[in-house]
């Protein structure tokens, strides 16, 4: 640290110019229009139309134990031990960056702090090789600090997803849309694709490859859960990426699937009140997945499910099954309006299939829930001059042990179906259900989070 210290009195650095910069205006270079979904015609479905539009800021990984790597350049070999997602990825970069054949390099995983998926566990482990081949022989551990953390690591994309639902005569969900804008969520190091934060600054620079977005048949990054599995008549899911945002950005837990999954929810519930029926029932006469059904049904049950409110507290729904293909999800939450948004009490019914580990299963859900409630009440990075200004938990506030609610999480289906997995598979319903809560308390079909007391102010009057 003494060295750190040194280097940070003597350099001279500079320092980025200009105000804080707003997600939408460093999103505003995304134009080319893709159509990721088209069936049917949505423009002859009929005119009785409701929309909903949800956004998100960019976000950091926000490890609370910083990235770490230990490694060791001996003899030509490097090895590597590192807690990145991808440690064959990882090793594919190394290569390249360094000007090794792969056969020379291991990467040993090792578990440590973590935010899946593209944190920058790669990047200290490329700067602890770094570092361990200036003294070859000699074993180096690298720990990032706090500042290095929160604004050097790859950030989570800002994105808006706007829906619209257009109704029939009688009361069906005759047509839906998705429009998505976002920055790209995939920039991790892999075969022929360096991508470390500290390449571009060598003396012999590696140049960062292109942001790319991931293939739908991978899920998709900023089309992820675009296609719920509501029964909608005609459909089309069109996306708009930035691609040369001035902003390192990447995979983080659920990709898209937390802005869109939260933006068609709220769609739904803005297309129960038109109809003047209740959010529920509409969301499961639109469901012909008994399974999809079965999680709703119980997350209600074990709530106590109720649409009304007393101006200060409301409940809200959300569900999703997490890339159409892996476990089922649905989440109540109970919102509080009192200084600040507060969120008490959250119940989950989970479907996974088979169940291998079960307290795994339940630690997947609720730390999910946790993570994206604190991304919707409290996270945001602020971008000065295109780069983060985050250098420390005052500037970034995370939810405290003392704000988390009470949770609940059931687990249904049957134990003979095949293991869907549960990673990830909250993110998106918790979401969903917040917004449905926060609607239902003010009236907001268009929400931006964070729900700190000043954006909540700024879009309620602003």
């Amino acid at each position: 640290m003494s060295a750190v210290a040194r280097a940070d009195s003597t350099a001279n650095w500079e320092m980025p110019g200009g105000g804080i910069q707003k997600p939408e205006d460093l999103l505003a270079s995304a134009i080319e229009l893709e159509t990721m979904v088209e069936t049917g015609d949505p423009t002859k479905a009929g005119n009785r139309k409701v929309a909903a539009e949800f956004s998100r800021p960019f976000l950091a990984h926000a490890l609370i134990g910083t990235c770490c790597a230990l490694a060791l350049w001996q003899d030509g070999t490097l090895t590597v031990w590192n807690h990145a997602q991808g440690p064959y990825q990882l090793r594919a970069g190394l290569a390249q960056a360094l000007n090794l054949d792969e056969t020379a390099i291991e990467v040993i995983h090792k578990p440590a702090a973590g935010c899946y998926g593209h944190n920058g566990a790669d990047d200290v482990a490329f700067e602890a090789a770094l570092l361990a081949r200036a003294c070859s022989g000699r074993p180096v551990r690298l720990a990032w600090r706090r500042v290095d953390e929160l604004t050097r690591g790859a950030l989570a994309p800002a994105m808006t997803s706007w829906a619209e639902v257009t109704l029939s005569e009688d009361g069906e969900i005759a047509a839906m849309s998705l429009d998505i804008l976002s920055a790209p969520h995939q920039r991790r190091s892999g075969p022929g694709k360096p991508n470390f934060a500290s390449g571009p600054l060598l003396a012999d620079a590696v140049a960062l490859a292109p942001a790319t977005e991931p293939l739908p048949a991978n899920g998709g990054g900023a089309d992820r859960n675009a296609v719920q599995l509501y029964r909608t008549g005609a459909l089309k899911v069109t996306r708009r990426i930035a691609y040369d945002v001035p902003l390192r950005t990447s995979a983080m837990r659920a990709l898209g699937a937390y802005a869109n999954i939260a933006a068609i929810e709220l769609a739904m519930e803005a297309a129960a009140d038109e109809l003047g029926e209740d959010p529920i029932g509409f969301r499961l006469r639109h469901l012909d997945d008994a399974r999809a059904r079965c999680v709703i049904e119980k997350a209600c049950e074990i709530s106590a499910f109720t649409t009304d409110t007393d101006g200060e507290t409301a409940m809200g729904l959300g569900f999703a099954r997490y890339k159409n293909k892996a476990g089922y999800c649905a989440v109540v939450v109970k919102v509080s309006a009192g200084e600040m948004l507060a969120v008490p009490r959250l119940w989950a019914a989970a479907d996974v299939g088979e169940v291998i580990d079960r307290e795994g299963v339940l630690g997947q859900v609720e730390g999910g829930a946790i993570q994206a409630l604190s991304w919707s009440l409290k996270e945001e990075v602020p971008i000065v001059g295109g780069a983060p200004d985050v250098p420390d938990w005052e500037h970034y506030p995370i939810l405290r042990f003392s704000e988390i609610p009470e949770i609940e999480v059931v687990l249904t289906g049957d134990p003979r179906d095949p293991p869907l997995g549960a990673g990830e598979i909250a993110q998106g319903p918790v979401a969903g259900a917040l917004a449905a809560a926060v609607r239902r308390l003010f009236g907001l079909d268009s929400l931006r989070v964070p729900l700190t007391p000043e954006g909540l102010a700024g879009q309620m009057f602003g």
